[in-house]
């Protein structure tokens, strides 16, 4: 991609950017479907994954914590959004720490142009 000319990289890059989307836009459905109904999430699970039908508690216990994830908790967010003052707070904590030298702003630091 290198020898490609600027406006072509752009396009190359925007190009994938979308399919990326594509795919999480399937993605995000198929986890709005489990988080809906978390044992069809197992079922489907152990149809590819047999071995790890031997503990189905665990896999259930992992499966809700993983579901849990997928939301901020903090703000009630989905999945996805970005929490600037998450981000706000973790910059500021890790200052206090002197993890951030030359200061920086979440701006600088998160992207939401990509975002649906």
């Amino acid at each position: 991609m290198n020898d490609l000319p600027q406006s072509d990289k752009r396009s190359s890059i925007l190009s994938a950017a979308r399919e990326r989307f594509f795919h999480f836009g399937l993605s995000k459905v198929t986890m709005d479907e489990i988080a809906a109904d978390p044992q069809r999430g197992i079922d489907a699970t152990f149809q590819v994954a047999p071995d790890l039908a031997a503990d189905p508690a665990l896999q259930r216990q992992i499966l809700d914590a993983t579901i849990a994830t997928w939301k901020n908790t903090r703000t009630g967010a989905p999945y996805g959004t970005i929490d600037t003052a998450g981000w706000q707070q973790s910059i500021d904590f890790m200052a206090t720490l002197g993890l951030v030298p030359d200061p920086v702003t979440v701006a600088q630091l998160t992207d939401s142009s990509l975002l649906p």
